[in-house]
């Protein structure tokens, strides 16, 4: 979605490029149908052969299908039909929810979409010797390219340890801009090498893609489905999500501002420095989830009550 929109931003207006990005919606409905319905959601509600199916179609064995199954109809058997938002915020609950809402609220504090919206803005004021519109595209091309290894990443190494290694490329990347837009504004010989360097901002974005798409773009996501409850999953994931857009519209709001006001070697520090202490934070509290499943899970939270 992101390379495209760089690529169609070129040539259309912002008005076209809305037109485009409501066109694309619709080739997406077709492939929700094959999506078999979540299998907690068919035990909850009495389908339990439905829910074995989706089981069966999802993972790799019948014996791994029917193994999961047992896991939900023993968690299911033990659950009330309906959860409030009360009960969200209470144990076993809370510890899981309040990791899935900050590990929201620090992917937002990275300054993902600040950078990916004002990315021609960031490039431009690298110099002029920076094609933004391109750059801009090679962006969205690393990005694209990048998401892949986060998927095979995802697959192999544990959150935690990928998270590390994101927040080390992601301060270093915020770090560099800062320090480049700094030396921009310092005057003398700095700023003269500085102009030079006008491929400082564009290597430094790329790297910052690929480190968050390595760890701080897909983590918060599957600890969400990897991590809160069964029980509660439904309404908490509600409650999750909108705090992550919560953070993304103070983030993006606030860019422009911080640009203007602070200047761009204060704005990428305070960026580099809320993701440094976000995984400082989190480190502390994040269960590790790869390869345990939802009972597994579920019995960890209630032994730390």
């Amino acid at each position: 979605g992101l390379l495209v929109s760089f690529a169609a931003g070129q040539y259309l207006s912002w008005r076209g490029l809305a037109w485009l990005g409501a066109a694309l919606c619709f080739p997406v409905l077709p492939l929700i149908y094959p999506l078999p319905e979540t299998p907690f959601f068919l035990t909850r509600i009495g389908k339990v052969e439905k829910s074995l199916c989706a089981l069966k179609q999802l993972r790799s064995s019948t014996q791994e299908a029917e193994k999961e199954q047992r896991e939900i109809s023993s968690l299911s058997s033990n659950s009330n039909t309906s959860v409030t938002l009360w009960e969200i915020i209470q144990r076993p609950n809370l510890w899981p929810v309040s990791v899935a809402a900050g590990l929201m609220v620090a992917q937002q504090a990275t300054g993902i979409n600040a950078v990916v919206f004002f990315a021609s803005s960031i490039l431009d004021a690298g110099g002029e010797g920076t094609d933004s519109s391109s750059s801009s595209v090679l962006l969205g091309i690393v990005n694209f390219l990048g998401t892949f290894v986060g998927i095979f990443a995802i697959i192999k190494f544990k959150r935690r340890s990928l998270l590390k290694a994101s927040t080390a490329v992601l301060v270093v990347s915020l770090l560099t801009l800062s320090l480049f837009f700094w030396a921009q504004e310092a005057g003398g010989h700095i700023t003269t090498v500085a102009k030079t360097l006008y491929v400082v901002p564009i290597i430094a974005l790329l790297a910052y893609m690929i480190g968050f798409s390595l760890g701080w773009g897909p983590i918060p996501w599957v600890f969400m489905v990897e991590g809160i409850p069964s029980l509660v999953r439904g309404k908490a994931v509600a409650v999750v999500v909108a705090i992550n857009w919560a953070s993304a519209f103070l983030v993006t709001k606030s860019f422009a501002w911080s640009m203007s006001t602070l200047g761009a070697h204060n704005t990428f520090l305070g960026y580099a420095v809320a993701t440094f202490i976000s995984a400082i934070l989190l480190h502390r509290t994040m269960p590790e989830t790869l390869g345990q499943s939802a009972a597994q899970m579920d019995r960890l939270y209630k032994k730390a009550v």
